[in-house]
């Protein structure tokens, strides 16, 4: 049996006849729902079910009332921003929506849902990330590769004209649908720590974010692995190279212990030759 969130009907279909809302189960009360299942987030999302809990935000799957559509939301925990890391959070995530690229994930929305809790709403994709695929062991061969990185391109390729750099290309956040048929349809995500080159941050938030490093270290440029805050889109380039790397060999070019340790790999080490390595 299932429910409707939004009126509460009880029916056995996935999709409510009433107001068109995805219905999710009735709960079990030996295997209780998360919280913040059916809860209305900023006065028109629906929380649906989650998707990904991470240190800063959690993504669910949420309808939206007012245009009847399923979005995914990504909230921000309550002790995650300060104000000035609210504000901007919100100014990245302005710079990421007047993005339209066909390979960028489309963001509908944004806001506060309470004060210090910021969140932006995404369309909802159907498919897995690259990463996963890599994991199980997918063979990439050269024009399925050629393929997905063209698309990677078009899409950073509308960033860098708006000056904005990505800064966390990883194989985790390109994404892999089937659309009209055709596989290996890419949508580049997670654009909410790229930054606007164009775009300068006031003094007392600059001090807040100088000398951190922001993204993966096996995925990083040297020049992020510098810690060189000025980054232009050669850095999500050289990122990009990384990822076809590992979708040839199986693997990133460089590992060791500590992540420190790959970060000045990244900036003195020459890459074991693709012909070896794959």
């Amino acid at each position: 049996m299932r429910t409707c969130p939004e009126c509460g009907a009880l029916t056995e279909l996935t999709t409510c006849r009433g107001d068109g809302c995805p219905t999710i189960p009735v709960t079990d009360p030996s295997r209780p729902q998360p919280p913040e299942i059916g809860q209305l987030v900023a006065g028109k999302f629906r929380i649906l079910n989650v998707i990904g809990r991470g240190g800063m935000a959690v993504v669910y799957r949420a309808w939206q009332r007012d245009m009847r559509r399923v979005v995914a939301l990504k909230l921000c925990n309550s002790d995650a921003n300060d104000a000035a890391g609210t504000r901007r959070f919100l100014r990245e995530v302005q710079m990421a929506a007047g993005l339209v690229h066909p390979n960028t994930i489309r963001i509908f929305d944004y806001g506060e849902a309470e004060p210090g809790r910021p969140f932006f709403t995404m369309e909802y994709l159907d498919g897995e990330p690259l990463g996963r695929a890599i994991r199980r062991g997918e063979l990439f061969d050269d024009l399925r590769v050629a393929r997905i990185a063209e698309q990677i391109l078009g899409a950073l390729s509308e960033a860098h004209a708006a000056g904005i750099v990505h800064r966390d290309l990883s194989p985790d956040n390109i994404f892999l649908m089937h659309l009209t048929g055709k596989p290996d349809y890419v949508k580049v995500l997670d654009f909410g720590v790229a930054k606007g080159a164009r775009y300068d941050l006031p003094e007392e938030e600059r001090l807040t974010v100088q000398g951190m490093f922001v993204g993966k270290p096996a995925y990083a440029s040297p020049e992020q692995a510098e810690g060189i805050e000025e980054l232009d889109g050669r850095s999500d380039l050289y990122t990009l190279g990384i990822v076809m790397y590992q979708m040839i060999t199986g693997n990133v070019p460089f590992t060791s212990a500590t992540p420190m340790q790959v970060l000045v790999a990244q900036i003195r080490d020459k890459p074991r030759p693709i012909e070896e390595a794959a």
